[in-house]
């Protein structure tokens, strides 16, 4: 056979390898070629006019990593051959790895006019119409998919999670249902069935779907970690720690996300220094994306009264999140118990201007000012806190021990009654 005949066979074979659904460019690449680029190469030189060997040779610069020459020589495919509908088909695909949507869709949408009954290029071109959140056009290519192949589940799979991220909960749990029928080996269907039911806080029905796809696939890293959050908002973090200590033993994709919340998971069962390994873990792998991580470790340490930590912690939250209060207030806490009472003030006035309606500031404030012996300041702090939640107890206690100190002993026990009254409650 000679090289020509040889590489239209070798296309002939990709274009019909009977491949559902193609997850990247390389399932659609045919497996019989030249070992090296250098062989393409020199087959081009010969063949400068055959579109195949640029095919081909995009193909192994795409395997390369090499994305920019790939589509350099899968367009130069389509000059030679304007109708070589594969090739718009794996460019697509790459324009879709790279983020370039727009020309992604351009040609998926070109390979459907070669071929109106390209189930796969509708399919990817609703998966890229969802990554631009164009929900309508998604939901409308999923749909022709399921038209031209009825028991397409992956399409149930994938309309379905377009509806639920239009709040759509029963269409969603419909396509998902459906992709289960369809596929019920599929573990994928179960999790997001899972998910979904997850959203709708259904956690038995949500913990069922993940249970039946670890059974189908036991090193289902998702489905572990999925689980895992499941336990943690039912507070039986002993079983989300388990799942999430098999999901870092899994997968590298979700390590980070799984040491982050194993590492809340300690904190909320008081497994203080559990919390600190793992969170420090987070800080690691992910430094520019960890400010809850710095919190919730400056928390931990701060439970373990180690408060320069603490405040080191929650100086680089503040950095990453320099709106976030509670990090204020919380290491003006720490300098509070440290005795660096201006420092404190400071933190506490900046939590404030970021919620005025944060009543421990006021109270951690006013604190702040009681033991400047700034009493004035104090009560006010502490009378604010009453406004705003007026059944406080501990608002009372302190704005009564300030009362107490300047000597209006009668506004002190008064507030005292009140404190008891609503501890009584």
């Amino acid at each position: 056979m000679n090289a020509g005949k040889f590489l239209h066979a070798i296309v002939a074979a990709a274009l019909f390898t009977g491949i559902f659904t193609f997850a990247s460019p390389a399932d659609y690449l045919p497996t019989a070629h030249a070992e090296t680029i250098a062989d393409y190469d020199e087959l081009i030189k010969q063949n400068p006019t055959m579109a195949d060997a640029y095919f081909l040779r995009g193909g192994e610069y795409y395997k390369a990593n090499n994305y920019e020459q790939a589509i350099a020589d899968f367009t130069k495919a389509i000059e030679l051959d304007p109708n070589f509908k594969t090739v718009y088909y794996i460019r697509g695909l790459i324009h879709n790895l790279m983020k370039n949507y727009d020309q992604a869709i351009a040609d998926f949408t070109r390979a459907i006019e070669l071929d109106p009954n390209d189930s796969d290029s509708y399919y990817n071109r609703g998966s890229t119409y969802h990554d631009l959140k164009n929900y309508e056009q998604a939901i409308a290519d999923f749909t022709k998919v399921m038209q031209i192949k009825p028991n397409h589940s992956k399409a149930y799979i994938e309309r379905g999670k377009v509806y639920a991220d239009l709040n759509n909960h029963a269409r969603a749990m419909y396509d998902f249902t459906r992709a289960i029928e369809l596929a019920p080996n599929d573990a994928e269907s179960y999790i997001v069935r899972g998910e979904e039911y997850q959203n709708l806080k259904k956690y038995a029905q949500a913990t069922n779907d993940f249970d039946k796809a670890i059974q189908l696939d036991a090193s289902n890293s998702e489905a572990y970690f999925l689980r895992g959050d499941t336990y943690f908002q039912l507070k039986n973090y002993d079983s989300a720690i388990a799942d999430y200590s098999k999901t870092i033993e899994l997968d590298e994709y979700y390590v980070t996300l799984a040491y982050h919340k194993r590492g809340l998971a300690y904190y909320n069962t008081k497994n203080y220094e559990l919390a600190i390994e793992d969170l420090t873990k987070v800080t690691e792998l992910a430094p520019n994306q960890a400010a809850l991580a710095y919190f919730v470790r400056g928390n931990s340490y701060g439970c373990l009264k180690n408060y320069k930590s603490a405040v080191a912690d929650f100086t680089k939250s503040i950095e990453l999140n320099p709106n976030s209060s509670t990090a204020y207030s919380n290491r003006g806490w720490c300098r509070l118990v440290m005795k660096n009472y201006e420092q404190a003030i400071i933190d506490f006035n900046k939590a404030i201007e970021l919620n005025p309606n944060d009543v421990l500031a006021y109270i951690r404030r006013g604190f702040g000012y009681r033991e400047l012996k700034d009493y004035e300041r104090a009560v006010a702090d502490y009378t604010k806190a009453i406004e705003l939640k007026p059944d406080d107890d501990r608002a009372y206690i302190c704005r009564g021990h300030a009362y107490k100190t300047i000597g209006e002993n009668e506004k002190a026990e008064a507030d005292f009654a009140k404190a008891r009254e609503l501890e009584n409650k």
